[in-house]
């Protein structure tokens, strides 16, 4: 017969990624965005908008990471500000892209005017 589980275990959660393991993620993620940037330009079939939408998942998750950094409120330093600084600018210039590849694809597709 087996036993019940303990109260404990009913309770028993992961515990939330620190902020410099969501930072190593993010890390990966930029390599992995750039591996797969690098594999879309070799290859001419791939869909049109697959950059955009590797760019668009790393803009959100350094977003993410932002906040994770602001909602842990560490202490300030030199350092933690500079990162902080270094991940608005990726977060911006990936959504940048983003708005440009969906401007760019707009006037591709839109018939030109006449008149």
């Amino acid at each position: 017969m087996t036993e019940p589980p303990s109260d404990s275990l009913l309770f028993d959660m992961a515990p939330r990624p620190m902020p410099v393991e969501r930072l190593l993620h993010l890390a990966d993620q930029y390599s992995q965005h750039n591996d797969a940037l690098d594999l879309l330009l070799r290859d001419a079939a791939s869909p049109a908008d697959a950059h955009a939408a590797s760019a668009q998942r790393l803009a959100t998750d350094t977003q993410s990471a932002i906040k994770a950094i602001h909602g842990e409120k560490l202490y300030e330093s030199v350092e933690l500000n500079e990162t902080v600084i270094r991940l608005s600018q990726l977060a911006f210039l990936a959504g940048a892209y983003v708005d440009l590849h969906v401007s760019a694809a707009g006037r591709v597709h839109r018939p030109p005017r006449t008149g």
